[in-house]
């Protein structure tokens, strides 16, 4: 079976993460790592998952509760989100109603065999925080 997602994209995010002592784990099937960041404000901590495909990445950083089950508030949940990322450059919101989550995404272009090096891992990562 074909490796759907980038070895060296791959090795490169795991070099970044131990270089910095974070725990996460990598499901090898999908190419996903997970791992959760502690930050400085009322929600204490961030899900961070990121996704490696075979010419990109993408980072996802989602706060540990959901959205209401309230479907009648999802068209205002979504026009807020909308506002949010009007004019927003390197990265958006989005909301999962089938997950009930709102994710920050960003999204990084590794075509032509670009590998990443620690500082636009560092950037990419540090974005959705």
């Amino acid at each position: 079976m074909e490796m759907s997602y980038s070895l060296e994209i791959t090795n490169a995010i795991k070099e970044f993460l131990e270089g910095k002592g974070w725990k996460y784990s990598f499901n090898e099937k999908q190419g996903k790592f997970k791992y959760r960041v502690s930050i400085k404000s009322r929600i204490k901590k961030l899900d961070c998952f990121i996704l490696v495909r075979k010419d990109d990445y993408i980072v996802y950083g989602q706060a540990p509760f959901g959205v209401s089950e309230d479907y009648e508030a999802v068209p205002k949940l979504a026009e807020f989100i909308c506002l949010i990322n009007n004019g927003l450059a390197r990265a958006d919101f989005d909301l999962d109603i089938r997950e009930r989550a709102i994710r920050c995404k960003t999204y990084v272009d590794c075509a032509g065999g670009i590998i990443p090096n620690n500082e636009m891992v560092k950037r990419s990562i540090s974005i959705p925080v």
